[in-house]
This record gives structure tokens, sequence and C-alpha cells, in this order.
């Protein structure tokens, strides 16, 4: 990418269940780690603080997007049910500058919806699991989950390889780590709490 100072992508593609969350994580993450050595290579270190707190964001947006965009299927345990572009700038150096994610065709029926033995969005779960007495209380918050008409059934249907308590935390540590204010984690989770109401 540095010799010919061009733009390039990379398209992963596949069905369900293929694997193209993981490896977009795995790619995101050799990047950066390229980066910095691309960086330190021309002498400029790791690029200072702000590019320290964009690559800490453009690695640490996976568990804030896969909470919010990705289910259950009947195929696999963590499908992402939207469309994503992840763009990455670098300066001449190699080192990061900025970035932007646009996801796309988002699946909104799925909400109010899902086929048996499928969930809604993880992070539905992932709150009435690990949100504290306090929140729940506050949120008001049914227990147990499948109380909730939009959860239903599949509120107590267990995933393999899926922890919806260590998800709810790493949910919070990803909106911590984008620097949301109190004021905008309340708001993200009041709404959360209004769809299941």
């Amino acid at each position: 990418m540095c010799s010919p100072r061009a733009a390039q992508s990379i398209v992963i593609s596949g069905e369900s269940g293929a694997g193209k969350t993981e490896a977009a994580k795995s790619c995101v993450q050799y990047i950066v780690a390229r980066s910095h050595e691309a960086a330190a290579a021309a002498g400029h270190g790791a690029g200072g603080s702000n590019a320290a707190l964009v690559e800490r964001c453009i690695v640490r947006a996976s568990p804030l997007l896969e909470a919010l965009g990705n289910a259950k299927t009947v195929r696999n345990n963590n499908s992402s049910r939207f469309g994503k572009w992840t763009e990455i700038h670098f300066d001449p150096s190699g080192s990061i500058r900025s970035s932007r994610s646009t996801s796309y065709l988002l699946e909104k029926s799925r909400v109010v919806g899902h086929a048996p033995g499928e969930r809604s969005f993880h992070v539905l779960y992932q709150m009435c699991a690990g949100a504290s007495k306090g929140e729940r209380a506050e949120l008001c918050l049914l227990s147990p989950p499948s109380s909730h008409r939009y959860l239903g059934e599949s509120a107590s249907c267990p995933v393999d390889g899926v922890d919806d308590i260590a998800g709810w935390k790493a949910t919070c540590q990803a909106m911590a780590d984008f620097k949301l204010d109190a004021a905008a984690v309340h708001f993200v989770k009041r709404t959360l709490a209004g769809i299941l109401a």
C-alpha cells in the first residue's frame, strides 16, 4: 500500500457461517499491527495519541457492531444481519489517521420477529442478562427475559459459544472506548429497553 500509494480494498464475502465476521476482525487487527510497523520504520513512533485512539476504536468497534447488528440464525450463532463498508485512512508513513464504518441493509424486521430457533439482535439478550439490578429496575427489564414479547421463547434459548453477560460487558466497554458520555450511553440503553417494552 505504501509503495504504489494507491487505495486498496479487501472484499470479504461468503455464505452464512463461512467466517466473514471473524475474517474481517483478523484483517483489521493485521492492518493495525502493520501500521505500527510502517510508522516505526519511518521514524514516526506509534503516530501519537490520536492515532492510538483511532486504532483502538477500529479494533474495538467489533463488539459494538456485532451486538447491534448480529443475531443467531438457524445456520449461524453469530450471523451479521447487515452489510458493512469500512474505510481506514493512512498518512504517507503508513500510520493510521482516521477510519469510517458504514453499515447498510440492516435486517430491521428481526427486531419484531424471528423464526423458531433464532434470536433477535445480540444486544437485547446481552442487556437482559448483563444489566445490573439497578439498571434492570430503571430500564423496566422483565425477569425472566422471555417475558419480553419481542424476545419470547428465544430469550431462554442458550447459544453455543455466546456469553450474553460477557457480551454486555464488551458492548459497554466499546461505548466507553468510543468516549460516549454518560448521557449518550444512557440514551442507547433506554432506546434498547424501549424496544423491549
